[in-house]
């Protein structure tokens, strides 16, 4: 018979994860350029399969997703109360109990002996950001920014 070709993409640009170890040490988010010249991203490999967390979150300005830290430091402080056993329990979402009749909780034993060996794949880091700069610069010229804006207003 014939084959129907796929459609999807071949995998263009390996990804790339931070270590959890190395994530909880940045002072701010860090676009991947900056992390992969420095050698703290890794290429995933297949005995990182089932340690990959996916960070989902909103980019809080044009020029860069957390300029003033605010959602670094949240994911951060979760990260350590996991792993210093400070939350007892997580449990997979209300609408999977529910709807799946399913229910899965990972205590906090499980999460202080596994995630200092887990990654966290973020868009920020874990994609190349075209025209990314250094974040302390962007808030820089942010603020010169909006300071030419309202002497214009005015």
């Amino acid at each position: 018979g014939d084959r129907i070709q796929s459609s999807a993409p071949s995998l263009a640009y390996p990804m790339h994860v931070l270590s959890v170890q190395e994530l909880l040490k940045l002072p701010r988010l860090l676009p991947h350029q900056m992390l992969k010249s420095q050698g703290l991203l890794q290429e995933w490999t297949q005995d990182m399969r089932g340690r990959v967390i996916f960070v989902s979150h909103e980019w809080l300005s044009f020029r860069h997703p957390d300029p003033a830290g605010e959602q670094l430091s949240v994911l951060k402080c979760i990260l350590k109360r996991l792993m210093d056993g400070s939350i007892p329990k997580v449990e997979s979402h209300w609408i999977e109990q529910i709807g799946l009749k399913h229910t899965q909780t990972v205590t906090a034993a499980t999460w202080k002996a596994t995630l200092p060996h887990m990654f966290v794949w973020l868009d920020y880091w874990s994609v190349p950001q075209p025209g990314a700069t250094d974040p302390d610069e962007n808030a820089d010229s942010e603020t010169e920014a909006e300071e030419e804006e309202e002497e214009e207003e005015e």
